[in-house]
């Protein structure tokens, strides 16, 4: 069974079902939480990347503030992939066969383990971050963009 043939299967089942049939309504609703929740997400990264360059920040709860920022990532990427699951379900078989779909996947997981291994170990360091540091920021935020204009050449391809 190839992975298209999931797909069909995952449409013609009751949960498939459901999401084709939802309103428009809804799934504008959709739209909105997966680019709000990107917002949040790529509003935390940038706000690290300018602290990794110490253009923010330069006061004693720098640590605590770098948390704070690791946990407004999260809660964006959680956003983000919960509307964009609901988002996929609507319309599977059309997302599943878009060329610009599998890039968009690929940048998301690659940030994603990225902002994950080498952000949180890097930036959140206490004193000035390394070189390297900085150059991991600039290289994590820059996957970030391209995962949202991935995701924004979806609607034209």
């Amino acid at each position: 069974m190839s992975a298209l043939d999931y797909v069909h299967a995952f449409e013609a089942s009751d949960v498939g079902q459901f999401f084709l049939g939802v309103d428009s309504s809804f799934v504008v609703l959709f739209q909105l939480l997966h680019i709000g929740g990107f917002l949040l997400l790529l509003t935390a990264a940038l706000l690290l990347v300018l602290n990794a360059f110490g253009a923010l920040w330069v006061v004693e709860g720098q640590a605590q503030q770098v948390r704070g920022l690791y946990r407004a990532m999260l809660y964006g990427l959680i956003l983000a992939s919960v509307s964009g699951a609901a988002l996929f379900a609507t319309s599977a078989t059309h997302y599943f066969t878009n060329k610009a779909m599998p890039v968009k996947m690929i940048l998301l997981l690659s940030a994603a383990l990225a902002s994950w291994i080498v952000l949180k170990k890097g930036l959140s360091e206490q004193g000035a971050p390394s070189g390297r540091a900085k150059v991991a920021a600039l290289a994590i935020v820059t996957l970030w963009f391209a995962t949202g204009f991935a995701g924004r050449a979806i609607g034209f391809v």
